[in-house]
């Protein structure tokens, strides 16, 4: 199995980060993409924690943006190793946030009980 390494997102990875996801979305749902857009913008919300920001690292290259559930304590420069279990889904577009927010719901209920099988 291969290793990946987690760890929390840096300011020096947001352009590779927007980069990786924009190259994810492009002409998925219509001619371009805004997503990396949407996550450039997101981390000047009051919303948005940074300590809840992760990315996922092969080889020193970010993989994916990734999140991690039920977690109180500091992973920062702490590399985590991790293992893919399945697939939740396949990619879906979504008519408006709301419908977004739902299936993130969803997934991370999905996710849950992969994880709660596997352990």
């Amino acid at each position: 199995m291969e290793k990946y390494m987690i760890r929390l997102e840096k300011k020096e990875d947001w352009r590779e980060t927007e980069n990786l996801i924009r190259e994810a979305f492009w002409n998925v749902y219509k001619p371009g993409a805004d997503e990396h857009y949407y996550v450039h913008t997101m981390r000047s919300h009051p919303d948005f924690l940074p300590e809840l920001a992760f990315v996922l690292e092969k080889d020193g290259e970010i993989s994916v943006e990734v999140h991690i559930f039920d977690f109180d304590g500091n992973l920062y420069e702490k590399p985590i190793y991790v293992d893919f279990i399945d697939k939740i889904r396949e990619e879906k577009q979504f008519p408006s946030l709301e419908a977004l927010q739902h299936q993130l719901s969803l997934d991370a209920i999905s996710a849950r009980n992969l994880i709660c099988h596997f352990v």
